[in-house]
Formats: structure tokens, sequence, C-alpha cells
């Protein structure tokens, strides 16, 4: 009796530990590959042909996505070239987003700047929309 007992205590343990927890669901939703701290490493373009390479630090955009903002920190402490043509000034702005087909366009400031591409685990390039002389962004994680 004790054995049937013993037997039956074990399984019904084992069985109740082995059922999943509502709570602990794999069927976690997505997060957005643009999500997150992205550092400026390039900057290249322009009627001048700008190519500028960028320190880890120096210059990082964090889309936080949740509130549809970005916020855009700056070390770069000089008015030269890395200072004029880093884009977006240190502070805190509302991002729009826009997606038609594979087409993602952020909207800052009413400014307009299309994703060209994202590698959530490495890089993101993004194009100001300026067809002849605009300037691409490389960032990196």
């Amino acid at each position: 009796m004790k054995a049937k007992f013993l037997l039956l205590f074990v399984a019904v343990l084992f069985f109740g530990l082995s059922c999943d927890d509502p709570n602990d669901s794999n069927d976690t939703i997505p997060q957005d590959p643009l999500a997150g701290v992205w550092h400026l490493k390039n900057v290249s373009g322009g009627i001048q042909g700008i190519d500028l390479d960028y320190d880890q630090g120096d210059v990082s955009w964090n889309f936080i996505m949740d509130e549809s903002t970005l916020e855009v920190e700056s070390n770069i402490l000089t008015d030269g070239p890395k200072s004029i043509y880093q884009g977006l000034l240190k502070g805190i702005y509302a991002v729009g987003f826009d997606e038609q087909d594979t087409t993602r366009t952020l909207q800052i400031l009413g400014a307009k700047f299309r994703v060209l591409e994202i590698d959530e685990k490495s890089t993101l390039v993004i194009d100001d929309g300026v067809a002849a002389d605009g300037f691409i962004r490389t960032f990196e994680r």
C-alpha cells in the first residue's frame, strides 16, 4: 500500500512540475530590431563626398519603441566636421514610423529617414532621404 501511495505521489509530483506555467510562455512578442542603442560608425555622401568614421561612444541613438522616442547622445566637443555631419543634435525626439512594402521610414522633426539596412545584432544604415546629395549614416550595436 505504501509503495502504491509513494508511486502515485512521485507521479503527481513529476507531472505537476512539468506543466507549463502560463506566465512562462515562450510566445513572447518579438522586439523591434530597431529598438535599443546604436552607435554612429560612419557618415558618407553629400556633394563633398564626406566619409567620416566615428569612435564608439562619440554619438549614440537610442530608440525607445514603446514611447516612440529617439534619445541622441553626443560626446563630440568640437565644431569640426564630426560635429557638423553627426546628424541630430543631443536631445530627445519624437519618432513616427511609416512602413510600406519593404521600406521603413522614420519621421523625426518633419524629416524622413529611410532605413536601408537593419541587422538587429550589428548594423543599421539610414539614408536621410535626399536623392542627389544626401548622407548615409551607418550605426553599430
